[in-house]
């Protein structure tokens, strides 16, 4: 019986173990456009690790800014562990303007608002990151950048700390960049780009919205009560 719940304990341990390297694959860098041309894009991923993955089937999904799923992306050919450290996801013409030569092709379009995340085992979304106005968040820890201009990329900070915008660095390490607000202001009011609203919004707005109305009515009840 002992011997029994000893043999259990590993197996969970290396299952635990195994989902725990794949951790270390995050979205590394994502290019939009470059040289005016919406069709030279890129989606770079990092392995931060050194590990082997325990599944050789991995994906990468993009979805719009309501978490609406647009596509997969196949990732063959993707290892881990001794496998390069990057892996580039690009179309001929970012390949072609960047003078690079991607891992595999980019086939479903990056939206110019969204996010991506790469797929493991079971479906489990690794790790995402999202880029402009975001309504709903794939998921609530998913980091949001400002959505890249015409040859700028979206990229993790060398430390991994922070999403900035940078000249592209594909297969190559990222740069510390520029910060700006993920959402620029818009005709509601502006922004405050410390706000998250706990849905993965980007877009919150200034002025007296309804929790600033019912405050001022609760004052003007307890006023009336003390008279």
């Amino acid at each position: 019986m002992k011997q029994l719940q000893v043999t259990c304990v590993f197996v969970l341990g290396a299952t635990a173990s195994a989902h725990a390297t794949e951790q270390q694959m995050v979205v590394n860098e994502i290019l939009i456009s470059t040289n005016n041309d919406p069709d030279a894009q890129l989606l770079e991923l990092r392995d931060i690790g050194d590990e082997t993955f325990d599944n050789p089937t991995y994906f990468v999904d993009l979805f719009d800014t309501d978490a609406a799923k647009l596509g997969r992306i196949d990732t063959p050919g993707i290892m881990g562990g001794n496998g390069p450290r990057f892996y580039v996801l690009s179309t001929a013409k970012a390949d072609t303007a960047l003078s690079i030569t991607g891992d595999a092709r980019l086939t479903t379009p990056l939206p110019v608002d969204g996010q991506a995340c790469f797929i493991g085992t079971n479906e489990r979304l690794i790790h995402c990151v999202a880029w402009g106005c975001v309504n709903t968040k794939v998921t609530p820890a998913t980091p949001l950048g400002a959505s890249p201009p015409d040859g700028m990329s979206l990229q993790r900070t060398p430390t991994g700390a922070a999403l900035t915008l940078a000249a592209p660095t594909p297969a190559a390490d990222n740069a510390d960049g520029l910060m700006p607000d993920p959402c620029p202001a818009g005709p509601m009011g502006d922004v405050d780009p410390t706000v998250d609203g706990g849905g993965g919004g980007c877009c919150q707005t200034g002025g007296s919205g309804p929790t600033t109305l019912v405050m001022i009515a609760l004052l003007g009840l307890l006023g009336r009560r003390r008279l």
